[in-house]
């Protein structure tokens, strides 16, 4: 009997036969970055300048506003002080409110800039921050950040009997849109 030989052998030694003097390649390819990663690096850099952009108004060096440091109400333009009346006597209910305890100065500036760009987007017109208590800093300079920030209209701090109050209420114009 015949021994059957294995076609698929013999075709590998066939296929080594050939092989025999080929030398392997030096792989020199440089592989660049992806593009999509460079476009996410982007819209980071973006979205960091973003949130950024309304710190550059509540600059406490330049007083476009002349408010006393322990003011409880602001008023942009004196043709609004019916807006500011509202406020007070609660009409206008806060949508959002932004609580500030334990931040320092620049990351309360920094998370006042993105809910105020939130109330534009959102088409929010009224929002509160809580400032806390401690020792009144935040208290004294967020009234002259809110006053030089072009969005706020007015703000005001509502009075409570017999504890004090830690919140501003604050009324902002979002068809401005700096």
């Amino acid at each position: 009997m015949k021994k059957k030989k294995n076609p698929i052998l013999d075709d590998l030694s066939c296929f080594y036969k050939e092989l025999k003097d080929v030398k392997k390649m030096k792989q020199d390819t440089v592989f660049h970055s992806k593009p999509y990663k460079l476009y996410q690096k982007n819209i980071e850099k973006r979205n960091i300048c973003n949130q950024d952009a309304h710190i550059q108004f509540f600059n406490t060096n330049s007083y476009k506003n002349i408010i006393k440091k322990n003011s409880v109400s602001y008023v942009r333009e004196n043709s609004l002080n019916h807006e500011l009346i509202k406020l007070k006597n609660k009409v206008y209910i806060p949508e959002i409110t932004l609580d500030l305890h334990g931040l320092n100065q620049l990351q309360s500036k920094k998370e006042l800039g993105k809910i105020i760009i939130l109330c534009c987007e959102q088409k929010i017109f009224c929002f509160s921050v809580i400032h806390g208590h401690g020792k009144n800093i935040l208290k004294n300079q967020i009234p002259i950040w809110l006053s030089n920030h072009p969005n706020v209209l007015s703000f005001c701090q509502l009075k409570k009997k017999f504890k004090k109050n830690t919140t501003l209420y604050v009324l902002i114009d979002y068809n401005n849109h700096y």
